[in-house]
């Protein structure tokens, strides 16, 4: 910090001239880095929020399929008719699962008919959750194929 003296007239005044160690052409590449820094730093941190947003978006998805195939299954097990895309989506997403239930289903006179699960989500959003990609990406996935849920009767 640099202090002159300014005599404007009768008055005297006292003049500071600041100056910063980083005023230089080394500063202004220093400043530069510091910016280009918090720059990185800031798209990292969007990056992480887009992740983590990601990553709640997929776990909802996950949970919604996880109801969509425990509804069906229900309505299944009750001796219900569910539309076929239930049904697909249900063994889609467990094979093991769908064909448990279809062997426990009960024998009704007068089954009730139900609307589509699926169509509810389909009205809701214009995007559609495929069974398939869900049932890879949780733990709930298919273990089992058809034939190998599929259980053995003994011959009579």
């Amino acid at each position: 910090m640099e202090i002159t003296k300014v005599e404007i007239g009768n008055l005297q005044f006292a003049a500071a001239k600041i100056t910063r160690p980083d005023a230089s052409a080394d500063g202004a590449a220093g400043e530069k880095a510091n910016a280009d820094k918090i720059k990185k730093e800031l798209a990292a941190k969007t990056d992480k929020a887009q992740k983590e947003s990601a990553a709640k978006d997929g776990t909802n998805a996950a949970l919604d399929a996880a109801l969509k195939a425990m509804t069906i299954a229900g309505r299944i097990a009750d001796g219900d008719r569910v539309p076929p895309p239930d049904e697909e989506f249900l063994l889609n997403y467990n094979a093991k699962l769908y064909m448990s239930v279809k062997s426990i289903a009960k024998k009704k006179d007068d089954p009730a008919e139900h609307d589509s699960v699926l169509a509810e989500e389909k009205s809701e959003s214009d995007e559609s959750v495929e069974a398939a990609d869900i049932a890879a990406e949780t733990p709930v996935a298919n273990e089992t194929t058809v034939e190998a849920a599929t259980p053995e009767i003994p011959p009579a």
